[in-house]
């Protein structure tokens, strides 16, 4: 069994338009900063870890995670209603194909949050794909988020072996696969060039999603012969 476990923005759909607008929102809503992100990396950093540095710069509490989610879904709600973005290259053909193969299973490995992964997701109409995850409140970094995703997908799938592969768009997606003990295709499709994802070192590294499958026959795995 194959459990791909898929990073969101940047690798299945570019929605950041939208995305940053909602999480520029809340933050003033709830800290009243009129530039929250100067500063502060994003790329590759889940949810979390924007708002804790963002927290952490300006000398400001936590907030009480629930409500600032549910506020920031809202948001995002009404932010991919003006603004869905759009598919990266491949994605859905991609979902489409792991999720009929008999031997692949299929799920989320992301900094977003939770309710904000299935906004983004539903606008184009991933969502049905990927019943289960790793999301940005499960952990405080990107490493834990697809630990998280493993224990979460052998739970809902009945999984007691698998061959768990991670693929992302940014250095960071690759040094959390590798942190957490998983190989890691690298996918050029956000806003890292090749040469930017392959210093990363990645066991595979393509252009597009289209590619995954070629790109299995670079990761040694116990069911490699089966895809």
């Amino acid at each position: 069994m194959l459990l791909f476990i898929v990073d969101i923005d940047g690798t299945l759909v570019r929605v950041q338009e939208a995305s940053g607008r909602a999480l520029r929102q809340v933050l003033e809503e709830w800290y009243h900063l009129p530039d929250p992100f100067l500063g502060i990396p994003l790329s590759g950093r889940t949810d979390r870890n924007i708002v804790e540095a963002i927290c952490r710069r300006y000398g400001l509490p936590l907030p009480d995670w629930p409500p600032f989610i549910a506020r920031m879904a809202e948001h995002l709600a009404r932010e991919l209603a003006r603004t869905p973005g759009s598919l990266c290259p491949a994605a859905d053909a991609f979902a489409a194909q792991a999720h009929r193969h008999p031997d692949v299973r299929l799920a989320l490995g992301t900094g977003n949050f939770r309710t904000c992964a299935y906004l983004k997701l539903a606008a184009h109409r991933l969502d049905g794909y990927f019943p289960v995850g790793g999301f940005g409140e499960d952990g405080p970094d990107r490493a834990a988020v697809l630990r998280q995703a493993w224990r979460a997908a052998a739970a809902y799938y009945g999984l007691t072996a698998a061959d768990p592969v991670v693929i992302g768009d940014t250095p960071l997606d690759v040094e959390a696969a590798h942190a957490a003990g998983f190989p890691c295709i690298g996918v050029a499709t956000g806003h890292f060039r090749p040469a930017e994802l392959q210093a990363a070192s990645p066991d595979a590294l393509i252009e597009d999603l289209s590619q995954v499958w070629e790109a299995l026959k670079a990761i040694p795995l116990r069911s490699s012969s089966r895809f």
